[in-house]
């Protein structure tokens, strides 16, 4: 009767575990197959709570102040750079219909330090987009839906630098010339680093008409002119 029993527990235990852990790999694909995508050599962790296409929280100016002193404080190679830069210099604030805020790197040697920060501020990581061994991407959010993106630009053999990532073909290319060193600008009582040479920076990326506003915010992939020809 004990061996009857035990067999019988046996059984049901085997049958527990193998069920458990069919679930778990179910569960496994199914955020695998959410969260992260992978083409081209591409390895992209996507993952947010909400539309990221909704424009910036009231607190983006204030946490954006906190961002810039802690990464003065640290000593971080940084450009603020892409439309926060658009609308600061040409608006003296930031755009509305924006959905982030955003920053260039020109290495990964101090990302994990900058996680460390936004991990201590309650934000989590939205994205982490890799090719190869290098990383290109790292965004962060908070539970009031502001994003914040790191692009990292490497260093080409031509004299320019390079970003890319699995929503464009190709690369986009700017001159290291815009990279070897910074500038101060000044908005309202805040003070940045960004690229020397702003407005041509700004025509670069933007285009001749760059100091004209937009009305609405359209796919960056139609609005950036820095693409590899």
């Amino acid at each position: 009767m004990r061996k009857i029993l035990r067999k019988e527990i046996e059984h049901r235990s085997m049958w527990f575990w193998r069920n458990l852990f069919i679930r778990a790999k179910h569960l496994v694909k199914l955020f695998l197959k959410k969260s992260f995508s992978a083409s081209r050599g591409f390895s992209d962790y996507f993952s947010f709570p909400f539309d990221v296409s909704l424009p910036l929280p009231d607190h983006a100016k204030a946490s954006f102040s906190s961002i810039i002193q802690f990464l003065e404080a640290e000593n971080i190679d940084y450009f603020v750079a892409d439309g926060t830069l658009l609308g600061i210099y040409r608006d003296r604030a930031l755009i509305k219909h924006d959905t982030d805020l955003d920053f260039y790197l020109k290495d990964e040697k101090d990302v994990w330090k900058i996680r460390g920060f936004f991990e201590n501020q309650g934000f989590r990581v939205g994205r982490v987009m890799r090719k190869w061994s290098r990383t290109y991407q790292i965004s962060f959010y908070d539970n009031r839906g502001l994003i914040v993106d790191f692009c990292i630009w490497y260093a080409n053999s031509d004299g320019n630098r390079f970003w890319v990532g699995p929503e464009i073909r190709g690369k986009r290319i700017q001159p290291e010339i815009f990279f070897k060193n910074t500038i101060i600008l000044r908005w309202d009582d805040l003070a940045f680093r960004t690229f020397p040479n702003v407005e041509d920076w700004l025509t670069l990326v933007y285009g001749e008409n760059w100091s004209v506003p937009e009305t609405e915010k359209g796919d960056w992939r139609e609005s950036v002119q820095d693409f590899e020809r």
